[in-house]
């Protein structure tokens, strides 16, 4: 790259430039394209002053942790600098409450809400909030621009924007955030010295669930929703065998009566076939 420059900049320019950046950076590099090099620098250094962690999905009163949610949302922000990388996200006078709708949805994504409840939830709190995830009106805007065809009277079907940005919003949390908590994750792991957190964020937004027998299925091959209703069916499927690792009851599985379910099990078995039990084993 240096190459198409060398006419322009003269050795001394150059000497200059590694000079600042050996100042600023010191010896510090960042492989992940996702990041900056400042972005990398600050994490560190504000995991070594600190002790932060993620918060607790629910409160002490068993409801979504919102509020501790929106504050910790607000630390990453001034972590990586999202006035700069991320201003649709950043805290600002026009756009001052995003971070507490996408507290919301982040909260109901990883406390394992299904796609059909998630739907439902924005259909109705959107006819409350009309802008809800939606601040500055632009999915509004665009929607309405592919979709005035064949509308009556102009109207925008309500409904269907409210899942349009669901599904957008589901995007930004799995990519957006998912790719902050995975550095903010290995940051903490690498600060204490540990390979795992008990309460770690990046793993629930992968696989939108906290349980961790969901989350096992998933890992498996099972979509999410098969995940949970093998897990949390009443047919108790999930077993743990006499060396303390868990086994699935293949004709319990079979008793669910669901075709996807017994189709993605047929997929699975191929590959982990001693996961799969009979009870007359």
């Amino acid at each position: 790259m240096t190459r198409h420059f060398s006419n322009v900049i003269s050795s001394e320019d150059r000497e200059a430039i590694r000079k600042t950046f050996k100042e600023k950076y010191e010896d510090h590099t960042e492989v992940d394209v996702n990041f900056s090099i400042d972005q990398s620098m600050k994490l560190e250094k504000y995991v070594k002053k600190s002790d932060i962690i993620y918060p607790h999905i629910l409160d002490e009163n068993g409801d979504l942790n919102t509020n501790s949610t929106y504050e910790f949302l607000k630390q990453l922000g001034d972590i990586y600098n999202w006035s700069k990388y991320e201003p649709e996200l950043a805290i600002s006078e026009e756009n001052n409450i995003i971070l507490q709708d996408y507290a919301e949805l982040l909260l109901r994504w990883m406390n394992g809400n299904s796609l059909h409840q998630l739907c439902d939830f924005m259909i109705q709190y959107r006819k409350k909030e009309l802008n809800f995830l939606d601040r500055s009106q632009k999915i509004r805007d665009n929607y309405g621009k592919i979709n005035w065809c064949g509308r009556r009277n102009n109207s925008l079907d309500e409904s269907n924007l409210s899942i349009y940005v669901l599904l957008k919003a589901l995007d930004t949390i799995q990519f957006k955030f998912g790719n902050y908590f995975l550095k903010f994750s290995h940051a903490l792991m690498k600060e204490r010295q540990i390979d795992k957190l008990e309460n770690d964020w990046y793993q629930y937004v992968e696989y939108g669930a906290t349980d961790k027998n969901v989350i096992w299925l998933e890992q498996l091959g099972y979509a999410r929703n098969s995940a949970f209703a093998i897990a949390n069916s009443e047919l108790n499927i999930i077993l743990t065998d006499e060396l303390g690792n868990k086994v699935l009851l293949r004709n319990r599985i079979e008793e669910l009566k669901r075709p996807e379910i017994i189709d993605e099990t047929e997929r699975i078995i191929k590959n982990y076939p001693d996961l799969f039990i009979s009870e007359a084993d």
